[in-house]
């Protein structure tokens, strides 16, 4: 029980640390080899919210079982213009990258003109401990 309030307070912080962040000015995207597996979704906006075509999608792979603010990240899938919701992505990452012994997070970042506008309140568990490799995310919007 503890090491789920754990892992609650670990993703808040991660996630509260991230929404800080402005999008950067490359386009540069990390992605694991073809050869691989992956994890697909949908990121779902709250109802009535629109995009505008400076719009960029992030949604990252990440392995957290080291401890608040130590995340690694395992995949990423970053596309701009991502379209009308919700918003499919697929993150490709390698078997021989994933320990069944960790913990592995979905967690989605939507930017609108460079800023962060909407992001998932907790990532979503996927891959090890019984979770599969589909993760259909809701996002909230991000306060100015």
């Amino acid at each position: 029980m503890s090491k789920i309030i754990s892992l609650s307070l670990m993703a808040a912080c991660l996630v509260l640390v991230s929404a800080c962040q402005t999008a950067p000015e490359t386009d540069t995207e990390r992605r694991a080899p073809a050869r691989g597996e992956a994890i697909t979704g949908s990121v779902s906006l709250p109802s009535g919210a629109s995009l505008s075509s400076n719009a960029e999608l992030r949604v990252r792979l990440i392995e957290a079982s080291r401890g608040v603010g130590e995340a690694t990240v395992i995949a990423e899938d970053r596309q701009r213009d991502p379209g009308s919701p919700p918003l499919s992505y697929r993150l490709r990452f390698s078997r021989g990258d994933i320990n069944e012994d960790e913990v592995y997070l979905v967690e989605a970042f939507v930017y609108d003109n460079g800023l962060l506008r909407f992001t998932n309140t907790f990532p979503f568990q996927v891959l090890t401990m019984g979770h599969g490799s589909t993760a259909d995310i809701r996002v909230v919007r991000v306060d100015p």
